[in-house]
């Protein structure tokens, strides 16, 4: 069964795709589970509270901390779903790391090697990309508190540019999708990118 991941700047709509998606998906007969990293376990709770009161560590071990996260997912959420002949959707992957760790100068190289070792690859990977200064407005908005140590312009600008080297390299199979467009345009072309993943293959809720 596929993955199938959204990734992108903070406030760009990643959840409310993502949702979104899940429901077009079920709709027609799939079996969805949804899964978000940093993810709610001690190294998601960890790399959060970091971020919360602006302590995080250096660039490096801070990946190494969103590696211990995901692999701790890959082994009791993803892998499980993708047995059971789940649809897994996945807010956020190893390229958000590569880019968030990447824009304080971790080597993408070794942070995209170092993931591949135990994470499977998505079947589809989109990434959604659109105004910094927009999508940080979003982000006040819609939380209505400070904004946390990964959600400044300068940053998210370099994270940016790490998203765009990513999209341009041969062995980041990536999709770029506008997320500057109404949600309904946007819901489009995200849907255009990842019904790709389950093209061809039987709904699992209808064939077990």
């Amino acid at each position: 069964m596929p993955i199938i991941v959204l990734e992108g700047p903070d406030g760009v709509g990643k959840t409310t795709q993502c949702r979104l998606l899940q429901e077009r998906l079920e709709a027609l007969g799939w079996e969805v589970v949804p899964l978000r990293e940093p993810t709610h376990g001690p190294w998601g709770q960890k790399i959060r509270e970091a971020a919360r009161t602006d302590t995080r560590p250096d660039p490096q071990t801070e990946a190494e901390w969103f590696m211990h996260d995901r692999r701790e997912d890959v082994e009791q959420n993803i892998r499980p779903a993708l047995a059971d002949g789940k649809v897994v959707i996945l807010d956020r992957y190893f390229y958000s790391t590569a880019a968030y760790q990447g824009a304080r100068n971790v080597d993408v190289d070794w942070i995209l090697e170092a993931n591949r070792e135990f994470a499977p690859e998505p079947n589809v990977c989109i990434v959604l990309l659109g105004d910094v200064e927009k999508a940080l407005q979003r982000v006040s908005e819609l939380r209505g508190d400070t904004p946390d140590a990964f959600e400044t312009a300068e940053y998210q600008r370099r994270v940016v540019a790490v998203f765009r080297d990513l999209l341009g390299r041969e062995d980041c199979d990536l999709v770029e999708v506008n997320a500057d467009q109404p949600i309904a345009k946007v819901q489009a072309a995200v849907w255009t990118a990842a019904s790709v993943a389950v093209e061809g293959l039987e709904p699992s809720s209808s064939g077990s």
